[in-house]
């Protein structure tokens, strides 16, 4: 019976890295969202493509998946040989792990060499093929299924069509072996050491980009304000880490050059960590498993109203005599323009229109418990917090002591 590999070749970016990341995240679950449901469709559509699957393919016709779909589908063309999509391969010579496998997007077998594309549809995150440690992996279990003794080398590509992004990496047989020979002794450590702990996290941009864990990972909190702050912060004191940060930021405009470059080596890790706090409080707090009284959920400020049915502005607009010209521009203009125009001077028509006025609820958010709104105190469901201000953050920290205790 074949499963899913523990050290995935998706996630290989990560544990390469950080070899305590899968052991940290083993009984986590993954969280869908609907950039994961919209690349899982996406990839099954350019399956379609090249199986010629003319029934799925017209179901798209006309939108935009399909077309980004299809440049990454008239790419895998341009390469020619045999084309094999969606394909599942042993990795266990790899990771070490009995009958694990991955599945490969696209493996072309030509004459002498083997190509392995991996189709991104996110356009979130840029995505390189050189030193790319998943289609390493997939080339490397490639060119054992598929042994000829005329392959000569092994290119990956990436494929990001949404972000017009193309990139390609090619190595020769013996490099490959030299490489996936490093990968499978950081696969051994990690399945011989992770299990008792003795392993140490490895905070980077790149490894700790999707940890489920990041939000409570010590040493990762460590790492981030130890860039900004130069010596070790205390965490158990908020008001020392505010104190730190407070004075490195006053001391920017006449710090150097260097420590400035040194600085933005590290915003992206910062941010990363910002974002995870958050998150982490947010998720406690919804699960009403939040202990720390400083810290509430809050309502944030409705969004801006508008109409739900345009056609119903304009029809009711015709009817009271009023030119489209003075309720569009390119478009129908906002529910606060119409009403400040036309409110007093078309009464009738306003009372018309304006049940059709919505308003979007706001979001979710963590706030102090000082803060004047009023608590919601329901578990519901919301999308995760945008990145914020790095200080705004920062004032999340007087909560990180409880947030480290409760994850012991």
């Amino acid at each position: 019976m074949s499963t899913h590999a523990f050290l995935s070749a998706s996630g290989a970016h990560a544990w390469s890295r950080c070899g305590i990341k899968p052991w940290r995240e083993k009984d986590i679950p993954d969280q869908s969202s609907r950039y994961a449901v919209e690349g899982t469709e996406a990839h099954a559509l350019l399956e379609a493509f090249i199986l010629e699957d003319t029934k799925l393919l017209k179901q798209y016709e006309g939108t935009k998946m399909l077309e980004f779909v299809e440049q990454t589908a008239e790419l895998i063309r341009s390469h020619g040989g045999i084309v094999h999509p969606e394909e599942r391969l042993d990795i266990s010579f790899i990771t070490s792990e009995k009958d694990a496998k991955g599945t490969a997007d696209v493996i072309i077998i030509k004459k002498n060499e083997i190509v392995v594309i991996d189709f991104k549809y996110g356009m979130g995150v840029k995505v390189d093929a050189v030193e790319n440690e998943q289609l390493l992996i997939y080339g490397a279990a490639a060119l054992k299924k598929y042994k000829t003794k005329h392959i000569e080398k092994l290119t990956m590509v990436i494929s990001q069509p949404r972000i017009d992004h193309e990139s390609t990496w090619s190595l020769t047989i013996p490099e490959v072996d030299a490489r996936v020979d490093k990968l499978r002794l950081i696969a051994i450590r990690i399945l011989s050491k992770g299990g008792d702990h003795s392993l140490r996290a490895n905070p980077g941009e790149e490894q700790c980009r999707f940890c489920k864990v990041k939000g409570t990972c010590p040493e990762y909190r460590v790492t981030a304000l130890s860039k900004i702050t130069t010596d070790f912060v205390d965490l158990d004191s908020s008001s020392t880490v505010l104190k730190q940060v407070q004075t490195s930021i006053n001391s920017m405009p006449t710090t150097s050059d260097q420590h400035l470059a040194t600085c933005m080596d590290a915003v992206g890790l910062i941010e990363q960590w910002c974002k995870a706090v958050k998150q982490e409080v947010e998720d406690r707090l919804t699960a009403n498993r939040f202990t720390d009284d400083r810290y509430k959920l809050v309502m944030g400020r409705p969004g801006n109203r508008k109409f739900d049915c345009d056609e119903t502005v304009i029809h009711e607009a015709q009817k009271h005599g009023i030119s489209l010209e003075e309720i569009s521009e390119t478009k129908i203009l906002s529910v606060a323009k119409i009403e400040k125009k036309l409110k007093k001077e078309h009464p009738l028509f306003w009372a018309k229109v304006e049940p059709f006025v919505q308003r979007p609820n706001g979001k979710i958010s963590v706030a102090p418990s000082t803060d004047a709104r009023p608590t919601v105190n329901e578990a519901i469901t919301f999308e995760p917090l945008d990145d914020s201000e790095f200080v705004d953050a920062l004032i999340g920290m007087s909560a990180d002591k409880k947030l480290d205790n409760s994850s012991k």
